[in-house]
Order: C-alpha cells, then sequence, then structure tokens
C-alpha cells in the first residue's frame, strides 16, 4: 500500500470510532436534555435582551431537539449525507401525533419556524442552541479536548444577533471553571 493509502485507511480507522462530541474525544458527553435545559435558559436571557418574545423562544427551545430522541444528534460531518430535517421532521410527526392537535401542531410549527428561522424569535432560538454548543465545546476543550474548538468557530460562522455574537466572544476569553473561582468557604 502506498503512503498516502495507508494514510486513508489510518483516518477510516479513526472514523469508526466517532459519534457527535466523540469527534472530539469527549467520552461521556451531555445528553439532548442537558443542552435543551441550558438553550432554553439562554433563550430566555437573549430574547429579554433582543426584544423578543421570551415565551416563544423558550417553547421553541424545549421543542427543538425532540425528534432527536428518535434519530439521535447527528454530528454536522453526517449531516452532509442525510437530510436531517425530513428525518427529524418525519420522527417529530409520529411523536405529537397522539398528543391533543392544538398542542402537535403548535409544536410542529414553531419546530417548523425556528428550522427555517423564520422569525426573530426563531433566529434568537437557533442562535441560544448553537451557544449552547459553544459553551459544551469551550468546557470540554478546557478538559482537554482541544478539537472541540472547531464546533466555537462554526458557531461563529451562523450566529446572527449581536447578544449571541457578544456572548460568543466572552465564551472563548473566558475559563469555564471561572464561575466557581473564590467562591469556597474556607473556615
Amino acid at each position: 500500500m502506498a503512503d498516502k493509502d495507508m494514510n486513508n485507511l489510518v483516518k477510516f480507522l479513526f472514523e469508526l470510532g466517532q459519534g457527535k462530541w466523540w469527534l472530539a474525544g469527549v467520552k461521556d458527553p451531555e445528553t439532548i436534555a442537558e443542552h435543551m435545559w441550558r438553550a432554553s435558559i439562554l433563550g430566555r436571557i437573549i430574547a429579554e435582551l433582543e426584544g423578543a418574545d421570551q415565551n416563544k423562544v423558550i417553547t421553541m427551545l424545549l421543542f427543538h431537539d425532540i425528534p432527536e430522541l428518535r434519530t439521535n444528534d447527528l454530528h454536522k460531518v453526517g449531516a452532509r449525507y442525510i437530510k436531517t430535517h425530513e428525518a427529524e421532521l418525519a420522527a417529530l410527526k409520529e411523536q405529537v401525533q397522539n398528543l391533543p392537535p392544538k398542542i402537535a401542531k403548535e409544536m410542529l410549527n414553531l419546530w417548523e419556524e425556528m428550522h427555517h428561522k423564520a422569525s426573530k424569535e426563531a433566529i434568537i432560538a437557533k442562535d441560544c442552541d448553537y451557544l449552547e454548543c459553544a459553551l459544551q465545546a469551550k468546557e470540554y476543550k478546557d478538559l482537554g479536548y482541544l478539537d472541540c474548538q472547531d464546533w466555537i468557530n462554526n458557531v461563529r460562522k451562523v450566529i446572527k444577533t449581536k447578544t449571541a455574537k457578544k456572548i460568543l466572544d466572552l465564551i472563548e476569553k473566558e475559563p469555564s471553571n471561572s464561575w466557581w473561582q473564590g467562591l469556597k468557604k474556607i473556615e
């Protein structure tokens, strides 16, 4: 085998062991629930700062990844090859089919609105979805998973709101453990 072919073989072998955050080497990544919780809190704050409907943003964020409970959270390399929107929409339709019709319709409409970034609230919600991933990436990076910087770089390319851009700048500068520094009580 030529060196180039051998290198390609090794790359393929590395690929065999990858997943969402596993792509960056993280062994016990966050859950979808953990992601949606922090993204929803971000949504509440950023909606306030951007003058948007806070309840709508929070509701979008509470609903946005429900389909991933069935489809899994496909990382962006995998998403190059699969029409994730169609798969997630099909999953969500099945998930809500036995709910009260008004609730099911709201969930589907808000999910689509967020996916298409069809309103100010949807843009904010999507920014919060991305920002939460950037926060998680920074936490993993600070634990030594340096490849997570790629997620932060990609988030920088897609966020839209002024508030989200400012927060992302601070995420990169601030150590993720700074929140508890000086809080220890020693007597």
